[in-house]
C-alpha cells in the first residue's frame, strides 16, 4: 500500500522526514529525488553514536579547467571530477533517533546535519567511483542522458 503526505506549506527536508516519525521505527534510506547514481546504498552504515551518514561523491567541476605552468597554458580539462573534494551525494541512511533533531520546519543541511556533526554523530561514506549526477535543469537533463548511455553501455 502507498501513502502520500502533501505540504501546505514548504516544510524544508528536515520538516518533510520529521512527518514520517510514526512510522518510521527502524534505520532508513532517504534519497534525493533529482538524482541519478549507481552508488551501492548497502555501504551506509551506522557505526556506533552516529545517528546519521551521509553518502560523499566526488565534486564535479561545472566548468573547465586550464593548467597553467610558467605562464604558459599546459592543458585544457573540461568539466573534471576534483577527487580531492568530496561533496554530499542527497543519499542518506537514519537511525529513527534522527527524529530528535529534525526541525519542524528547514532542511537537513542547514539544521540537522551540522548539529550532528558537532556532536560527533554524523558519518560520511565515500563512493569515489559512483556515477553521481545532480538534475537541476534541461541540460543537465541532456547531458546525463548521454553520459549514463555511455556508462552503463557495457552493462546491458
Amino acid at each position: 500500500s502507498y501513502m502520500f503526505l502533501t505540504e501546505n506549506e514548504p516544510l524544508g527536508t528536515g520538516g518533510a522526514i520529521k512527518r514520517l516519525k510514526d512510522f518510521l521505527h527502524e534505520e532508513f534510506l532517504v534519497l534525493n529525488g533529482d538524482i541519478i547514481t549507481d552508488l551501492d546504498v548497502s555501504k551506509l552504515k551506522l557505526k556506533d553514536g552516529e545517528v546519521a551518514t551521509i553518502a560523499l561523491v566526488p565534486l564535479r567541476s561545472p566548468y573547465g579547467i586550464i593548467q597553467v605552468a610558467d605562464g604558459k597554458v599546459k592543458a585544457f580539462m573540461e568539466k573534471p571530477v576534483l577527487k580531492e573534494y568530496w561533496i554530499n551525494a542527497g543519499v542518506y541512511k537514519f537511525s529513527p533517533k534522527v527524529f530528535e533533531y529534525l526541525p519542524d520546519k528547514g532542511d537537513l543541511e542547514r539544521t540537522t546535519f551540522p548539529t550532528l556533526a558537532e556532536k560527533g554523530m554524523l558519518g560520511g561514506v565515500t563512493f569515489p567511483e559512483a556515477y553521481w549526477r545532480s538534475i537541476d535543469t534541461m541540460k543537465d537533463l541532456e547531458e546525463a542522458s548521454a553520459e549514463v548511455r555511455e556508462v552503463f553501455k557495457g552493462s546491458q
